[in-house]
């Protein structure tokens, strides 16, 4: 899941003399956040897994060194598209939420099958239906193996996506996409839903290219990626305030390439065992 959070920096200029600077980083953040308000007093700005099987949730903190993205745009021009982040940042082990904890659809499972349920909010277009396919075909760029139908009915669906009006109504406000899974004993993924949200920050509407940039992202985890460190991955956790309602967030790094390759070699080949 996305948040926006206002973040702080204090640069000190010498022992005697500093001055500080308020810089507004307004975040999103995909992960639910604990409810408990003992949790919130003591570690507010701690996250928390969505898996439904997690029998015990890990907390992660938030990596602070990647949240000044006021003025780094990403996929602002075509020079920085073709340096954008190279490394795989697939991991098979369970040492957090930034890493690839072993979910993974079965290749029996492709093409996989998927349900998309609009919304009566008056913010929702019937061209946001369109965003899933779009968003279905960035990562099919990336592995061919990715297939996929559209079916009528949530009862044979494989994979829901679900528009609401606004996350923040169960979770929080800045709240802009969740995705939820069922799987087996073996991280086999039986079923994945993932909620889109038309609102931010109470009631302002996610532009459309934030809302594309969120179904794919959501779709990452999907088809089971986790979360990558570097703010030039589209599997990135944050979604800075300062890029603007036009720009293009929908082009997946090399890092992003690397990681569903290696994800759907998991699925196809069997050769990755999961370490403990």
């Amino acid at each position: 899941m996305i948040i926006f959070k206002r973040i702080f920096f204090l640069f000190c200029i010498s022992v005697i003399l500093f001055a500080s600077t308020d810089i507004q980083a307004q975040k999103q953040y995909h992960e639910r956040k604990q409810k408990s308000s003992s949790l919130k007093s003591s570690a507010s700005d701690t996250y928390y897994s969505t898996d439904k099987n997690y029998s015990s949730r890990k907390n992660v903190e938030p990596d602070l060194s990647y949240s000044d993205n006021n003025t780094k745009n990403r996929h602002n021009n075509t020079s920085e598209i073709k340096n954008l982040y190279s490394e795989n940042y697939f991991r098979i082990d369970k040492k957090g939420n930034t890493l690839w904890d072993g979910k993974h659809w079965e290749e029996s499972r492709f093409p996989l099958n998927i349900y998309v349920k609009g919304s009566d909010s008056r913010y929702f277009k019937s061209s946001y239906t369109e965003y899933v396919k779009y968003a279905l075909d960035v990562w099919r760029k990336a592995d061919d193996r990715i297939m996929y139908n559209f079916v009528d009915s949530k009862n044979h669906a494989d994979i829901s996506v679900i528009f609401v009006e606004n996350l923040g109504d169960e979770y929080e406000e800045n709240y802009l996409g969740l995705t939820d899974y069922d799987t087996d004993e073996n991280k086999l993924i039986d079923y994945s839903t993932i909620q889109i949200s038309l609102l931010k920050n109470g009631n302002e509407k996610v532009p459309a290219g934030e809302l594309k940039a969120t179904i794919i992202h959501e779709f990452g985890h999907a088809l089971g990626l986790g979360h990558s460190k570097n703010e030039k991955d589209l599997m990135y956790p944050y979604i800075s305030s300062s890029h603007t309602p036009d720009m293009n967030y929908d082009e997946l790094s090399i890092g992003d390439k690397l990681a569903i390759k290696t994800l759907l070699d998991l699925s196809y080949d069997k050769k990755y065992v999961l370490r403990q």
